[in-house]
């Protein structure tokens, strides 16, 4: 007689534990995690900004303005487009996103008790 045989089936990875970090809040510093589906926790990722160096603002600057019209509005464009020398990723917390620990909602706070 023939057995069938068993094989082990591979367990899959628990979802509820972080496995990634890949990097902190640009507003307060506070690290944030990534679940093993690629779920994020504790916080938002909202793309890759550019960063220019000075000299390639300075050509843009100079390279002239150009009018350009996007449906009845016309709008001034650079005719230079900056090479960026890097990419910086932009993630924020919880909190920083709801506006409890920038800046601007402790100016509206030291606002109100003025008054």
């Amino acid at each position: 007689m023939l057995r069938r045989m068993r094989t082990k089936r591979l367990k899959k990875p628990d979802s509820d534990a972080p496995t990634k970090m890949p990097g902190s809040c640009t507003v307060c510093g506070k690290t944030i995690k990534v679940r093993s589906r690629g779920k994020i926790v504790d916080g938002y990722y909202f793309g890759k900004i550019p960063l220019y160096r000075k000299s390639e603002l300075e050509k843009m600057r100079h390279g002239g303005i150009r009018k350009s019209k996007i449906g009845s509005i016309q709008i001034d464009v650079y005719k230079y487009d900056p090479t960026p020398y890097k990419h910086v990723e932009y993630w924020e917390c919880l909190a920083c996103y709801h506006g409890q620990r920038t800046p601007l909602r402790n100016v509206s706070a030291l606002r109100k008790r003025v008054k």
